[in-house]
């Protein structure tokens, strides 16, 4: 048995100092919409329970698909840097992808994502997008939607030679037996998000998962869990989206993320999959159980 944990969108608060470079247009935006909508739902509170319950979970591996930050700012890497370091995980056991958020502005991933480069480059030591890395029964493959957008958007896209190396990638692991699970910040389906905010390449990054041997999708951005199915070559492949790591609930849906469970029968080549669905009670302030499922890959370890 794997043991995986999925977290997504911990918008870490506060926002930074505004420095000079505050005076970019789109942080202006996102400061006010911080000011009149966020701060009053993302709090350090239920990040904090969220460490709690991580503690007590038994984890493998933790997946992390992006927004961590607000801004983009600097301050605000090194902040989720020093969050996910807290967490007391060996760096070969966090797989992190980036969001739109730590992109928000241009330069802001290549300035801030050097700080998470440990968790985001493959098993060579080679950093860059696609990433893969082996672990266990599992293959991970983390891919960058991450892109600089003008105020009031928060799309995304892989961008065609992204694609190609994401092709490429799948092509040299189709017999490989492993478990492969995709890490993605935007949802790769279509009608989830308006469009200014949706996967921009969806459609193409669908047609591609059709043709290889991907299992599941992990992804974020949407702030709320998702269900939904891809088309595969084998089979339905499982889309899951976490909720946002550190929202409260009090206007809407509260924080949520995944516990995942492979286990590989290597002798049958099929995989099961158990997930718990961990949710926020702003009552109690702390994470507990909501809804639990099981999934059956048919010949699932192999390819």
């Amino acid at each position: 048995m794997f043991h995986i944990a999925h977290i997504s969108d911990l918008h870490i608060p506060p926002l930074p100092p505004v420095r000079s470079r505050s005076f970019v247009t789109k942080e202006i935006f996102g400061r006010l919409h911080w000011l009149r909508h966020r701060r009053h739902e993302h709090g350090i509170e239920v990040l904090d329970a969220l460490r709690s319950d991580l503690d007590r979970a038994p984890i493998d591996h933790l997946c992390i698909t992006g927004d961590l930050t607000n801004l983009g700012a600097r301050d605000e890497f090194v902040r989720a840097r020093r969050w996910i370091e807290a967490l007391g995980l060996a760096d070969r056991r966090i797989s992190v992808v980036p969001g739109n958020h730590d992109a928000y502005v241009p330069g802001a991933l290549a300035k801030g994502g050097a700080l998470w480069e440990r968790w985001m480059r493959d098993d060579g030591g080679a950093g860059g997008f696609p990433y893969l890395r082996r672990r266990g029964p599992v293959a991970f493959i983390g891919v960058c939607t991450a892109r600089a957008t003008p105020p009031g958007f928060a799309a995304g896209w892989l961008g065609r030679r992204q694609l190609r190396r994401l092709e490429t990638l799948l092509a040299d692991l189709d017999r490989v037996p492993a478990f492969k699970i995709l890490l993605i910040h935007h949802p790769p389906l279509k009608g989830v998000e308006p469009w200014r905010a949706a996967l921009w390449d969806g459609r193409a990054l669908a047609r591609l998962l059709a043709r290889w041997p991907v299992h599941l999708v992990l992804h974020g951005h949407a702030h709320r869990a998702l269900r939904a199915n891809l088309p595969g070559r084998t089979g339905a492949i499982a889309v899951r989206g976490a909720g946002a790591a550190s929202r409260a609930g009090r206007h809407g849906p509260p924080a949520h993320y995944h516990l995942l469970a492979v286990e590989a029968d290597a002798g049958a080549g099929a995989v099961r999959l158990a997930i718990r669905h961990r949710v926020y009670d702003p009552e109690s302030a702390r994470f507990a159980d909501g809804a639990r499922e099981t999934i059956a890959f048919a010949g699932g370890a192999g390819g």
